[in-house]
């Protein structure tokens, strides 16, 4: 780089002892010197710096040549000593001071020439450094690479990188002289591609004479034909190289240049050494081929490692087991990429630093499978062979089970050759038969057949012949016998008998369970037949002795009453009649009975339960009983004796079961039937009511409706006679009247008067009207308190007596005397008798009701009320002056709204009120006295009076005494209704009575008629408008107070008043 043109010139005629190859080119500026580097470093061998520039930056120049990673040398022509320097100091290789001696120009052509043949020798020695390299990293490719094209490929590409040449290919040579383009670099090859096998190219030529060829130019060159199909058009030089050796020769690589003599005698022998690693590569492949044929064809994993543990080798075994691929695990640590086959980690790196063979058997958790590994160690790696013996260790652990279950088994098992001679026994054989194993062993069945006898009878018990299952009869060496299957079975291997395998069960408690077992269910059958708990019981204990032979059994029967088990019978017989001691609350036998579950319970020898018996079977009999049997002493029942005893409790509580559901099925029978009777005969009652109840509808007077009611009972099937008497009339002296009587003949109605007013009828007439309830004797005969009657009962065909009081309102109208033919006519009547009691009385008294109307008779009464219970005569006292109930308003909740007079002062009356009224207000006062209104609670006396229809005409009290004055119906009884008041007012009597009779129209009749006109807020207005003085004069309250009265507006109470005034008026005037 120089801005004079004749330095250039100059320098360039100097270099005279250059090859053609190499020229000089020129370039005046830092910058075009930058830009020719970047395009084309790899050509430039020297840079030549005329120094200074004109920029003075010849020292940045050089840095940034090296500082681009340009590895060439830079000789500065300086125009004095510091330049030089400072370029020297930046990086350039030499300098030369330029001055006016023309020898300068020579130097400086010296100093470069120098310079070229130096950067020459260290690029041709860096050059062979990478070959080297590259051959290096082909081998190792060579020996871990998985398949042979991949190693080709990789071999043509990085000669082809190394030697920049314009391309490479390697050939193999086929069988019938052709060649095939195994891999290709700089041009585009098919693998298929083949080559004529004719003379003269220099890849044939190479192949055949097996000497490798450098051509500088084919244009020159005339020892080879330049064949179009060897490679891309227009190489200018080239070299060959063969694979393999003269004995077995693979192929053939050939490298092609652009330029002519681009390859060296150096080249050649990286080529060659190139071949020698693809030849090796080649027949490493074919070797490993063949191995991996026969590894394939193995069961076992077979897998290989370098030094490194880096997998070499797997077989198809080997990647199932990894789960994984050969191209995926090939090369790679398996350490690392199977990071669970680190169980053998420790086996393999033994065997490496020993370099000695190493066998163990590993358990591999992935495969859940054992493997026997068998590593063989060398210098270079390490080969492993995996044999799966799971299969093998698993028949293993079962032959040990099967050898392990044989010595534990009860049975005796035994095998005999083809020839009839003991092979293996064990160790139960010999304890059942008391002979040696060492005896037996070898020895044949007629060891055995001397002791043994067969069932059936057959001369011949043990035979080696017999096949099947025989029972025989077995001495053991304690001389008893057992009962013993011998079960014999052909041994066959590989299709062919060689023996026979048997088993020897000692069935002798099977036998004799089978024995008793029948024995048990014959006596079952006979138990079935039992058609009472006894026989049941009694044939328990007999199957008991017959099955168990000398057992004692015992019986208890579980008793609700005492809570507790008690015997049934004496001891050891189960049956008989040892007195009934004490039950059993507790202890074995009893846990046995609560739990439900057979037991085999231990017993004192004295303690009463089974005489001698230490040991019991405890079975229990659901909730019958327990039964409970034993040996005598201390013998045990075994585990037959528990299994037959429950089988038999089980038949005895079934049994117990069927006898108990059988009674008590027979006993619902029996209720139903007499439920039936009994329904039948509330049939025939319900009839009769109905036809008595429209009779009742029917009967005008109380007189008829009495005759309808008895004449219906009278003609019922179950009663005999049936006669009725007012409730009033009943006392000592009454005497039923002959029309009262139905269904009996003169002479009994005759003398029923005498009956009715004697004991023990008279009573039964008193209960039934102080009761109001039906009172019944049950059955004539059998009652001692009518043993005089039993003669008019057998005479007359009734045998119970029924008194029904027909009952309105707590009071009892009339009451009806039947006497029934059947002892359970009165029984179990569904209360129907009472109903009708009721039916009849309700009936009764609407009869006398209209009667009242008609006739008017009624009974005047005073009477004097006892105690203090009374509102107005707590209030007397309090104030001590007399007061009169006016009359009273009820209310729908019970209580009263009371209209009182007193002379006691306003004030006095009002605050005594308060403390007995809810309300209390002064409405008035006149001459005659102070009105008072009060608001009282609910008042027996009031309730009393409506209940018996009596009408209030006065009740005036004092501060000593109180009187009522009332008028009662005949109808009602005085005493009732005086008892009635003393039972809320002790201390009640009666002052006087006197009978009213008038034939007009009575003004209770015409209240009567009155009230049905009114609405109940007319009766209520216009009577306390006459109660509280509204209509004397001068009036005593107005509207607006009673209007108070009722909570309601005035205007609304005037309303109601005027209506009721109206019809008032309207009536009275009509």
């Amino acid at each position: 780089m120089s801005d004079d043109g004749e330095f250039a010139a100059s320098l360039d005629s100097s270099l005279s002892s250059l090859d053609g190859a190499t020229t000089v080119r020129h370039v005046r500026t830092p910058a075009a010197a930058r830009a020719e580097l970047v395009s084309a470093s790899a050509a430039i061998s020297c840079i030549v710096l005329a120094a200074p520039t004109a920029a003075g930056d010849e020292g940045t120049f050089v840095r940034d040549i090296y500082a681009q990673g340009i590895d060439v040398p830079v000789v500065v022509a300086a125009a004095d000593q510091e330049t030089a320097t400072r370029a020297v100091e930046a990086g350039a290789t030499d300098y030369v001071v330029r001055d006016d001696d023309p020898e300068t120009m020579s130097w400086l052509a010296f100093r470069v020439e120098r310079a070229l043949g130096e950067c020459t020798l260290a690029r041709s020695h860096r050059d062979r450094i990478e070959q080297q390299r590259v051959v290096s990293e082909i081998g190792t490719r060579a020996l871990t690479a998985v398949d042979l094209d991949s190693t080709l490929d990789h071999a043509a590409s990085r000669v082809r990188d190394v030697l920049d040449a314009s391309s490479v290919t390697i050939f193999e040579g086929l069988d019938d002289g052709a060649f095939r383009v195994a891999a290709a670099a700089g041009w585009s090859a098919n693998r298929d591609h083949g080559l004529a096998a004719a003379g003269g190219t220099q890849a044939v030529e190479t192949y055949r004479s097996g000497r490798s060829t450098l051509v500088d130019d084919f244009d020159d060159d005339e020892r080879f034909e330049h064949a179009s199909d060897a490679g891309p058009s227009g190489p200018k030089s080239g070299m060959s190289a063969a694979i393999g050796g003269d004995d077995i020769r693979w192929g053939v690589i050939a490298v092609h240049g652009v330029a002519s003599g681009q390859f060296s005698d150096d080249d050649v022998l990286f080529l060659e050494n190139i071949a020698a690693v693809v030849g090796a590569a080649t027949e490493r492949h074919e070797l490993k081929s063949a191995l991996s044929e026969v590894l394939e064809r193995m069961d076992e994993a077979v897998m290989g490692f370098d030094a490194d543990w880096r997998v070499t080798y797997v077989n198809s075994t080997a990647e199932h087991g990894l789960g994984m691929s050969a191209e995926a695990v090939l090369g790679t640590r398996i350490w690392d990429s199977v990071p669970e086959s680190a169980v053998f980690r420790e086996e393999f790196e033994r065997a490496m630093e020993r370099q000695e063979p190493a066998t163990f058997e590993q358990y591999y958790d992935r495969l859940e499978t054992w493997y026997a590994v068998r590593a063989y160690p060398s210098e270079t790696g390490l080969s492993v062979y995996f044999t799966d013996i799971t299969e093998q260790l698993e028949h293993e652990v079962e032959a040990e089970q099967y050898g392990r279950m044989l010595a534990a088994v009860a049975d005796a098992v035994y095998a005999l050759d083809d020839e009839g001679r003991f092979a293996a026994v064990n160790p139960a054989f010999e304890r059942l038969t008391g002979l040696d194993r060492d005896r037996v062993i070898g020895s044949s069945t007629a060891l055995l057949t001397e002791n043994a006898s067969a069932t059936d009878g057959s001369d011949e018990a043990f035979a080696s012949t017999s096949q099947g299952i025989v029972e025989l009869d077995l001495r053991t060496p304690d001389e008893g016998v057992v009962r013993v299957e011998d079960h014999r079975t052909p041994l066959v291997v590989g299709g062919e008998e060689v023996g026979s395998v048997g088993v020897l069960r000692d069935v002798t408690k099977r036998h004799r369970y089978e024995r008793l077992l029948a024995t048990l269910h014959d006596r079952t059958r006979e138990m079935m037949g039992a058609t009472d708990r006894q026989a049941v019981l009694r044939a328990a204990v007999d199957a008991c002795d017959e099955v168990l032979g000398d057992a004692r059994t015992e019986l208890f029967v579980f008793d609700e009453a005492d809570t507790s088990l008690v015997r049934v019978g004496a001891a050891g017989t189960g049956l008989g009649d040892k007195p009934v001691g004490g039950g059993l609350d507790r202890g074995g036998v009893w846990d046995a009975f609560v739990s439900g579950e057979v037991r085999v319970v231990e017993l004192a020898p004295d303690g009463g339960v089974v005489d001698g018996v230490e040991r019991v079977i405890a079975a229990p009999l659901g909730r019958h009983g327990v039964l409970v049997t034993g040996h005598p002493g201390t013998v045990a029942p075994d585990e037959v004796d528990v299994e037959l005893v429950n089988l038999l409790s089980a038949t005895v509580e079934e049994l117990l079961d069927r006898i108990d559901a059988e009674a008590e099925l027979r006993e619902r029978d029996r209720r139903l039937e007499a439920q039936n009777e009994a329904l039948t005969r509330l049939d025939r009652i319900n009839a009769t009511i109905r036809n008595i109840n429209q009779s009742l509808i029917r009967a005008p007077t109380r007189g008829e409706a009495l005759s309808a009611v008895a004449k219906h009972l009278v003609d019922a099937d179950d009663y005999a006679i049936v006669w009725h008497a007012e409730a009033r009339d009943v006392d000592e002296t009454y005497r039923p009247t002959s029309d009262a009587v139905h269904g009996a003949d003169t002479a009994y109605a005759d003398r029923l008067g005498e009956v009715a007013s004697a004991e023990p009828l008279f009573p039964l007439l008193e209960a039934a009207v102080e009761t109001r309830e039906i009172q019944v004797v049950a059955d004539v005969l059998d009652d001692p308190a009518w043993a005089d009657h039993r003669g008019d009962a057998l005479s007359y065909g009734f045998r119970a007596i029924a008194v029904i009081p027909a009952v309105a309102d707590d009071r009892v109208e009339a009451l009806f005397v039947v006497h029934a033919t059947d002892p359970d006519a009165f029984a179990d009547d569904d209360g129907l008798l009472t109903d009708l009691g009721e039916t009849v009385g309700y009936a009764l008294a609407a009869t006398g009701r209209a009667d009242a109307m008609l006739t008017e008779r009624r009974t005047d009464v005073q009477v004097q009320l006892g105690g203090d219970r009374l509102s107005l005569s707590r209030l007397a006292r309090r104030v001590g002056r007399a007061v009169s109930l006016g009359g009273v308003i009820p209310n729908s909740d019970g209580s009263v709204i009371a209209f009182v007079t007193s002379d006691a002062e306003p004030e006095e009356v009002v605050a005594a009120g308060r403390d007995i009224a809810t309300r209390v207000r002064h409405v008035s006062t006149d001459d005659s006295g102070s009105l008072f209104e009060l608001r009282l609670p609910r008042e027996s006396l009031f309730e009393t009076l409506y209940a018996s229809e009596a009408t209030l005409r006065a009740l005036d009290a004092t501060p000593t005494q109180t009187t009522l004055t009332a008028e009662v119906p005949e109808r009602i009884r005085v005493r009732s209704f005086v008892d009635a008041l003393d039972s809320n007012y002790p201390g009640t009597s009666l002052l006087s009575r006197r009978t009213a009779d008038d034939g007009t129209e009575s003004p209770q009749t015409f209240a009567a008629e009155m009230r049905e006109a009114w609405t109940s807020r007319q009766y209520e207005s216009i009577r306390a408008a006459h109660l509280s003085g509204f209509y004397e004069w001068p009036r005593r309250s107005t509207a607006e107070t009673l209007a108070e009265t009722f909570d309601i507006s005035a205007p609304t109470y005037q309303y109601h008043l005027r209506a009721a005034e109206r019809k008032l008026v309207g009536r009275v005037f009509e």
